[in-house]
């Protein structure tokens, strides 16, 4: 996939939630292009949708908290046979995490928020729908 396809695919992906998140609760999504604002809306214990350019496509999580320098987030895509404390990706073109829990990430604050300035991530307020949207997200997935 060539960068320009890559860059269609993040804002598609994050049009087409935003649309499902709306026709589910009746809300729309916020766009945060600032940081300070990313880091506000965590420290009000709201979840933040992420779309972002992964390795050679584009991956959706709900990041939960800023603790300790790093990003908390669900990944409806992780590897579920991963142990607590593992570290992956960083080589593989995908950002360097750490496995916390079944299906809970975490990586670097910072390089999120490189990749939110640089445009590699999109990010949307929504409501507290984490685990519908991550079950209708790996069901959208298996079509």
């Amino acid at each position: 996939m060539n960068k320009d396809s890559i860059t269609q695919d993040l804002l598609n992906m994050a049009r087409q939630t935003a649309e499902l998140q709306n026709a589910i609760s009746g809300v729309a999504l916020s766009r945060i292009s600032d940081p300070q604002e990313f880091q506000k809306v965590l420290a009000d214990n709201q979840e933040i949708f992420v779309t972002s350019v992964w390795g050679e496509g584009v991956n959706q999580m709900v990041a939960e908290k800023h603790a300790n320098g790093r990003l908390y987030f669900f990944n409806p895509q992780a590897d579920h046979s991963l142990t607590k404390g593992e570290l992956i990706g960083g080589t593989d073109g995908t950002p360097a995490r750490r496995v916390e829990d079944d299906g809970i990430e975490s990586m670097s604050f910072d390089t999120v928020m490189a990749m939110l300035i640089a445009g590699q991530v999109i990010a949307q307020v929504q409501s507290p729908l984490r685990k519908a949207i991550g079950l209708l997200h790996r069901v959208v997935s298996l079509k």
